[in-house]
C-alpha cells in the first residue's frame, strides 16, 4: 500500500494584532454581535426601529481616518465613532444627546454602517484573481455582494402566472440562465411583504420576481 502525504498547508494569512486596527479595520469587521456590545443593552434594543432612519450618505456622513461621524439635522444631534484614545484595541461611540435620543441615534448610526458598508467603502470587492480560501470574512462577504449585485442587474428572468384571469394570481418566476423557478404570491398581490428565508433561499430573487410581475402585470399590483 502506498501512501501519499498530504499536500503543504497554504500560509496563513497575515492578520493585524487588534492594537494595530485601523477605524477603517474596525467598521469593516462589525458584526451584529459586537455591534449590540458596542451600544449597550437599552440602545441596542432599539436597532430594528432605528434602522428606518433616513441618512444621506453624501451630506450627514463624515468618515476620515480618526472618525465616522453622522450628523442628524432635523434632530441636531452628532453621533461620532472613534478609537478609543486610551485603549487602541476597542473604538468608543460618542453623541452629543442623552438618554433615549442617544440610544436611538447611536443604534441608527450603527444600523447604518451594518447595512451601507459597500456604499461605506467598507466592504470593497476584493481583487477577483485572489483565491477565495486566502480571503478574510469580511472579504468574502462583500465578493457574495458584488455577484449578487451584478446577479439582479444581469438575469433575465420568465414570468408566467397561475391564473391570467386573476389579478392576485400566484406566479412562477423562473430564471433564463440557471432555470430555477420561484415561487411569487402574497407579495405580488399585497403590496408589501417579510421575505425572512435563511440566506440563499432566493429572496433576491424573489424581490426581483416580485418588481417584475408589477412592470409586466401592472393589474397584479396592489390597490394602494
Amino acid at each position: 500500500m502506498r501512501i501519499f502525504p498530504f499536500p503543504p498547508l497554504p500560509p496563513p494569512i497575515p492578520t493585524k494584532p487588534s492594537h494595530e486596527l485601523t477605524l477603517h479595520d474596525w467598521l469593516s469587521r462589525l458584526a451584529l454581535l459586537q455591534a449590540k456590545k458596542l451600544l449597550g443593552e437599552s440602545a441596542a434594543a432599539k436597532l430594528s426601529k432605528a434602522e428606518r432612519e433616513e441618512v444621506d450618505l453624501e451630506t450627514h456622513v463624515l468618515f476620515t481616518t480618526d472618525q465616522f461621524q453622522v450628523v442628524f439635522p432635523i434632530s441636531q444631534v452628532v453621533v461620532t465613532i472613534a478609537l478609543h484614545p486610551s485603549y487602541r484595541d476597542r473604538i468608543q461611540i460618542a453623541c452629543s444627546h442623552e438618554g433615549e435620543v442617544s440610544d436611538y441615534h447611536r443604534a441608527a448610526v450603527i444600523s447604518l454602517i451594518l447595512e451601507e458598508k459597500l456604499a461605506l467603502g467598507l466592504a470593497t470587492p476584493p481583487d477577483a484573481n485572489t483565491p477565495w480560501e486566502k480571503l478574510a470574512e469580511h472579504e468574502l462577504e462583500a465578493l457574495a455582494l458584488a455577484e449578487r449585485e451584478e446577479r439582479a442587474r444581469k438575469e433575465a428572468m420568465r414570468i408566467k402566472p397561475a391564473d391570467r384571469a386573476t389579478p392576485w394570481t400566484d406566479c412562477a418566476v423562473a430564471s433564463a440562465i440557471s432555470g430555477k423557478t420561484y415561487r411569487v404570491a402574497f407579495a405580488a398581490g399585497a403590496g408589501r411583504a417579510v421575505l425572512a428565508d435563511e440566506m440563499g433561499l432566493g429572496k433576491t430573487i424573489q424581490g426581483i420576481g416580485v418588481a417584475e410581475c408589477w412592470l409586466v402585470r401592472p393589474e397584479c399590483g396592489a390597490s394602494s
